[in-house]
């Protein structure tokens, strides 16, 4: 008995610890188990996510305030590129300063989206909403498939607008590098699995894990044109684990790429 009330607390402890990488705003632990020692030792690693989160949080903040000022002085340049004489050389302006707000505005969601926090939201039919992302996509001509859905509702626990941005950038991945994107719903017991795979020439092995990294590229050109500046599937994967949920990629036996999101149904 009394080795099992003093080895709780530290099982308790490293429950937190491992979950703290996903949820910075978990409830601390009672620093009032255990002996004396423990008791310390909880207190310190409350205090230590608590810095943690006040760190990331401010991160946050700083990336929101330089892309508010970013935004005013791209802004100003597009207001003055309309004076460039030359059609050719303001059309270029015009798409590097398009290119330069589209990174501000990414890497502010990625900053946000990988301060994760155990976000609580409303059930969303990922069901229909996929469905909805499909036809517009299709409306405007993109080359993107729903191919398999279960009948009826499919529940998850995510924000609509975020389940949104994780189908429009893993659909515009599949089509850049893959040409067509094939997506598929399917309910695995308390897990919702949305695939989303192309017929590109897929990823070597060793970069599977690094491409999900910020920045992160296959080939070192930054430009949009050419896959954009990394933070696509960085993204995805920020707001996956936001909502609980993971990404993971795989290449195709067929060839090609599969990215699999999976959710917790509600």
């Amino acid at each position: 008995f009394v080795v099992r009330r003093t080895a709780r607390p530290i099982a308790d402890l490293a429950g937190q610890a491992r979950r703290l990488a996903d949820d910075l705003s978990a409830p601390d632990l009672p620093a009032t188990n255990g002996p004396r020692e423990i008791q310390d030792l909880t207190a310190a690693f409350n205090h230590m996510k608590e810095r943690i989160a006040a760190l990331v949080a401010e991160r946050t903040r700083l990336v929101a305030a330089v892309t508010h000022d970013l935004r005013t002085y791209l802004t100003r340049l597009r207001l003055r590129s309309e004076f460039i004489a030359d059609d050719d050389q303001r059309a270029r302006a015009e798409r590097d300063i398009a290119e330069m707000s589209a990174l501000v505005d990414d890497t502010l969601l990625f900053a946000a989206a990988d301060q994760g926090g155990g976000r609580e939201t409303a059930a969303t039919d990922i069901a229909a909403e996929t469905a909805r992302f499909v036809a517009l996509r299709r409306e405007t001509g993109d080359p993107v498939m729903l191919s398999e859905t279960p009948p009826g509702p499919l529940m998850a626990a995510i924000d609509t607008v975020a389940f949104q941005r994780l189908l429009a950038n893993l659909a515009d991945n599949a089509i850049r590098y893959g040409k067509t994107a094939r997506l598929a719903l399917a309910a695995s017991g308390a897990t919702a699995v949305l695939t989303v795979d192309d017929d590109g020439p897929g990823v070597p092995e060793a970069e599977l894990k690094r491409i999900t990294e910020p920045f992160a590229r296959l080939e070192p050109s930054r430009g949009r044109a050419s896959g954009g500046a990394g933070l696509g599937l960085a993204i995805v994967s920020a707001l996956a684990a936001a909502y609980g949920g993971a990404l993971s990629l795989a290449n195709r036996p067929g060839g090609g790429l599969s990215a699999r999101i999976t959710l917790k149904r509600v």
